[in-house]
């Protein structure tokens, strides 16, 4: 009974497995009525059939169930799947300037040709993802910055995603990044010669925003002058004018390629160097015949007022050229030689060139005068020149009615007015000539004593060298011996000094021009005189103090006397010719003065120096405009003192110290001697 109840429920379970698999066959619904199994069961299964065995039944039945609509459902996908339709894609090449914002597009239509709407494209730039955008129309659109990727080319992937309909797909193409065109200005510019100018180049890129870095090259009429870097847009070059011509030249610039950039080129702006422009001005002249005269003109830059420093000027005078001097510094000179010329005005010429400079022209006035001397006042000029020829200063231009001539013209002077005295002719003016001048002389001839006409001998000797050399003499042979140019005037001076209109000297000393001038101041004889100061035994000790600082430096001194007027021996001609007195005074006494100074004493004095030191116990004679008289016996009622005593004093060839320093009062003396 057992074994039939086992038969009859394996058959019921093959019974529904059949039903099953039948229902699959025909792809009927994946789902199993459960009602319908748990009915057949019921009404099948015996009540001996145990619980368990049905449920591992069940479990067993939706298992095989699960596997079929599994199945089922992949064999659908894969059916639908098949079923999408192909399309056709394009992404377009673009190209770009450096840094410059790009829009890519794609293009995905259906193989029929008709729009695609749905579906994203993604862009990548070199298999990098830059962003995605929506298919419209069959269009995708995507705005690119390509920020700063180097300008080359780029591979741009566009990968659509596809629909339920449509499937993906992607497309290749081309990113070129083009390096930025430039565009570079120049403006035209002027500047004066010699100035320095500032050419500046302005550089834009295609957006019209300023170059930050590039490097210039400036050129004037196509060849390179210099170089320059950009900043902020700018390219400044300074150019210094100096060695170009005023004229117009063309400026042009070149930007080199870079990495992101092309080659520039700018516009040609013309660069206009103007010629300097100078005020110039001609001095007038004023000479007297046959003198040099030496014409000066002076030229300076209108725009800097500063001299100019290159040209020349051609001098004319009344429209003759006469030369041409270089300009220096602002100036020019040229030097005219004995303009032997009529009294009157005449017109200086002078006209300015110079390369990259406007020439100028400008006009003084040459006034000659001829100039001749009376008796007296060549004279009066011989006396100053042996004052301070005997005082050891050797001057070379002597004062002389109103002017200055130089004591090589001056001689010739000197010389007629000698011969006019001897011919009984010293009422006429002597003319004066104009002579060149020499520097030293040479001197050799001994101490003697010479008769008038031995005078007179070397006299018309000196006056044939001048008028056959057109200068003065450095020397003349007399009995075989050098008689010095300025020996020579000195005596001749002596001579005119001690005559009249009637009279000459019979005789004349000469001197060897060493024993009275020499180098060495130490072989003269120092004298020491004082006037009654402090006390004898104080301006004793005084004097020897100052006698033993000049003799440890080498000097022979003698003390020659204390009291008044002890300074009055420097006129005894006992004394020897070459001394050197130093007299001290405790007072500064008009009267004293103005007798060193008459013609008595300083002929006597001859070429004896005499210097002053005035004790403190002075009035301080520096800068005063008048010293009253002293209570003197000895000067005349009329006189009542002297103005401006120093320069009274020193304009006949004398010096004075104001100190009681003993170290003062040597080293001044000292100083006059040598």
């Amino acid at each position: 009974m057992l074994f039939i109840k086992k038969v009859l429920l394996l058959v019921l379970s093959l019974i529904i497995l059949t039903s099953i698999a039948g229902i699959n066959a025909a792809d009927n619904t994946s789902n199993l009525n459960k009602d319908n199994i748990n009915t057949c069961s019921t009404s099948t299964i015996n009540d001996d059939l145990s619980i368990n065995q049905v449920n591992i039944q069940k479990e067993n039945i939706k298992t095989n169930e699960t596997k079929k609509l599994e199945t089922k459902n992949t064999n659908k996908t894969l059916k639908t799947e098949t079923k999408k339709q192909a399309v056709s894609m394009s992404v377009s090449n673009k190209t770009t300037p450096y840094q410059s914002k790009i829009q890519l597009v794609s293009t995905v239509k259906a193989k029929n040709g008709s729009n695609i709407t749905g579906g994203e494209v993604v862009f990548k730039i070199n298999d990098n993802t830059i962003g995605r955008s929506p298919l419209k129309n069959s269009k995708a659109y995507f705005i690119y910055n390509p920020g700063n990727n180097v300008p080359k080319n780029y591979k741009i992937t566009a990968k659509y995603t596809g629909t339920n309909t449509y499937s993906n797909a992607t497309a290749i193409g081309t990113l070129k990044i083009d390096k930025r065109t430039i565009r570079v200005t120049l403006v035209d510019k002027s500047v004066t010669h010699g100035d320095n100018i500032q050419l500046i180049a302005t550089a834009v890129n295609n957006q019209n925003k300023y170059l930050s870095s590039g490097k210039v090259a400036f050129k004037l009429n196509g060849n390179t002058i210099g170089y320059s870097n950009i900043k902020n847009g700018k390219a400044n070059f300074i150019l210094n004018t100096t060695r170009y011509s005023a004229k117009t030249y063309k400026v042009s610039v070149t930007v080199g390629e870079t990495s992101t950039t092309l080659k520039g080129t700018s516009n040609i702006a013309n660069l206009k160097i103007l010629p300097i422009e100078v005020r110039m001005s001609v001095s007038n002249k004023s000479i007297y015949k046959t003198q040099n005269v030496e014409y000066v003109a002076t030229v300076v830059n209108s725009k800097t007022g500063k001299y100019v420093n290159k040209g020349r000027i051609q001098f004319k005078l009344n429209g003759s050229t006469i030369g041409f001097g270089a300009v220096k510094n602002g100036k020019a000179y040229i030097t005219q030689y004995n303009v032997n010329l009529p009294d009157g005005t005449y017109t200086i010429t002078g006209i300015y060139s110079a390369d990259n400079t406007n020439s100028k022209q400008a006009n003084g006035n040459l006034k000659v005068t001829t100039l001749k001397f009376t008796y007296n006042e060549v004279k009066n000029a011989a006396v100053y020149l042996r004052n301070h020829y005997e005082s050891n200063q050797i001057i070379k231009t002597v004062p002389i009615k109103s002017t200055q001539i130089d004591v090589y013209s001056y001689f010739t002077v000197l010389l007629h007015t000698l011969k006019n005295i001897k011919n009984n002719k010293a009422s006429q003016s002597v003319e004066y000539v104009y002579y060149d001048g020499i520097g030293n002389h040479a001197d050799n001839i001994k101490g003697q004593t010479l008769t008038l006409n031995e005078m007179l001998k070397i006299a018309n000797s000196v006056l044939s060298h001048y008028q056959t050399q057109h200068k003065a003499p450095t020397y003349i042979v007399y009995n075989s011996q050098k008689f010095g140019f300025y020996n020579m005037l000195y005596s001749f001076s002596k001579m005119i000094d001690v005559s009249s209109k009637t009279y000459l000297p019979a005789t004349c000393k000469i001197y060897n021009w060493n024993t009275i001038h020499p180098t060495n101041s130490k072989v003269r004889t120092i004298y020491i005189s004082s006037d009654n100061i402090l006390s004898k035994t104080k301006d004793t000790a005084f004097m020897n103090e100052i006698k033993k600082q000049l003799v440890n430096r080498g000097y022979k001194v003698e003390i020659i006397g204390l009291g008044p007027n002890t300074h009055n021996k420097i006129r005894t001609e006992t004394q020897p010719d070459n001394i050197a007195q130093l007299s001290i005074f405790g007072g500064a006494d008009a009267g004293v003065i103005y007798d060193v100074s008459t013609r008595s004493f300083m002929r006597a004095k001859a070429n004896r120096l005499l210097y002053f030191a005035f004790y403190p116990t002075a009035k301080d004679i520096t800068n005063l405009s008048w010293l009253e008289r002293a209570h003197d016996n000895y000067s005349p009622s009329s006189f009542k003192g002297i103005a401006n005593p120093d320069k009274y004093l020193r304009s006949y060839g004398y010096d004075y110290v104001y100190s009681g320093e003993v170290s003062e009062i040597v080293n001044s003396f000292l100083e006059y001697i040598n």
